[in-house]
């Protein structure tokens, strides 16, 4: 009988991570080293938007939070134009120029002092994104193996976490509530890893991956020919459901809940994203040996079990009362178990149903799965916390995934294979 040794498992995981970037290409690596770098970027100025423009800026709450849905609004407006766009002129040019637009909206954002100054540069700088993460989707799968390709998104999504850690650890060094400067070379910091970003993947051949013919069919069907597609826009329903009811209800939702009902100070929260980024950092990669073991249709449904089970671990967290801190923490470390199963799996899945002409428009609709919770979210978490129902808000969620864990494992809406 085997007994776990904490040692062998850790010094496995340690090898696991180390050989994390074998079999990638030496564009694949350039890929991944550029995402690490602009999520420091990120990491940098994630937390600080709502304190820079209304408290630094003097900007109302009411119009921070237009600005905010501003950003989303115009993501999801553009994404199917950008979609179209990387079809037609290939995703490396459409990744450099979501870059240059990043660069160019940080660095307004740092100069923005007023609500007309901060709306430009807060459109510019959600165009960039909507650009960049597509493109960056589909210029990763010109470059890899298709059985690499889940290894691929798993380390992406590693070093995202592991470059919003580092931007977190730097930023608050920095950070300085009583001095605007302080906030402003935040800023101009994230603008510049995008410009890091954007030198980096020049080197990275623009492959040309459509013939005259398939060019010619773009140009007849385009979008009807992606949403024709039963089978993915099953799957981008689902992902709409599965963003909406967990990812877009962390930065407001759980944060409110913790702080107003479990009665958790703003600390020991940050804390708790710390779990849910290091565990993230430490065990993607590893974890995805196990992922790979399991069909589609059971992975995607594992992930919605773990957010569920994790907003139950939020509720637990308000009987702990003085422990209260606990359940929050474990609520994040439940949470990044579905987020390892949904982030390196999702985007193989649409990858491998997008048809190799039609892949930018594929990866730029289900993209917009994000804008949809980035709007959608706030917007019922704000209404659920105005009439105090946090209760019923928690509830609707863990209610609304288990059915949506249920419908995925025995419908057969994701494909097998």
């Amino acid at each position: 009988m085997s007994i776990f040794n904490p040692r062998k498992a850790f010094l496995h995981i340690i090898d696991e991570n180390r050989n994390s970037l074998s079999g990638f290409s030496h564009n694949s690596k350039r890929l991944l080293l550029g995402i690490l770098i602009s999520a420091i970027g990120n990491g940098l100025i994630l937390p600080y938007l709502f304190v820079y423009l209304n408290v630094m800026r003097g900007i109302s709450p009411l119009l921070t939070g237009v600005l905010a849905a501003c950003g989303g609004g115009i993501s999801l407006l553009a994404a199917p134009f950008m979609g179209y766009l990387i079809d037609h002129l290939g995703p490396k040019k459409i990744l450099l120029f979501g870059l240059i637009l990043s660069f160019i909206g940080f660095l307004f954002l740092a100069q923005a002092s007023n609500f007309i100054s901060a709306l430009i540069a807060i459109l510019i700088e959600a165009i960039g994104a909507v650009a960049m993460w597509p493109a960056q989707s589909a210029l990763a799968v010109q470059h890899l193996a298709e059985e690499m390709r889940e290894k691929f998104f798993a380390a992406q999504f590693a070093g995202l976490n592991l470059g919003l850690g580092i931007g977190g650890l730097i930023s608050s060094l920095i950070i300085n509530l009583r001095n605007v400067h302080t906030f402003q070379w935040l800023y101009r910091l994230d603008a510049t890893t995008f410009l890091i970003y954007f030198i980096v993947s020049i080197p990275i051949p623009a492959l040309i991956y459509r013939s005259e013919k398939n060019q010619e069919n773009v140009q007849r069907k385009g979008w009807a020919e992606v949403l024709a597609d039963k089978k993915f826009i099953k799957f981008w329903i689902i992902a709409i459901f599965a963003i909406f009811l967990g990812y877009s209800q962390l930065e407001l939702g759980f944060t409110s809940f913790s702080t107003k009902v479990a009665k958790v100070p703003p600390p020991q929260i940050a804390i708790s994203f710390a779990f849910n980024t290091i565990l993230i950092t430490i065990l993607q990669v590893p974890f995805l040996t196990l992922v790979k073991k399991l069909k589609n249709r059971t992975a995607v449904s594992f992930a919605t079990l773990f957010w569920a089970l994790a907003w139950v671990s939020l509720a637990i967290a308000v009987p702990l009362r003085n422990y209260a801190v606990f359940g929050v923490i474990l609520c994040q470390i439940v949470f990044a178990f579905g987020e390892m199963i949904w982030s390196p799996i999702t985007p193989a899945i649409v990858n491998r149903l997008a048809p190799e002409h039609l892949r930018g428009r594929y990866n730029s609709l289900m993209g917009s799965t994000w804008q949809i919770g980035a709007i959608a979210g706030p917007l019922v978490v704000g209404i659920f916390l105005n009439a105090h129902l946090e209760w019923l808000w928690i509830s609707t969620l863990i209610a609304g995934l288990l059915i949506l864990s249920g419908v995925i494992l025995k419908s057969k809406i994701i494909s097998e294979h």
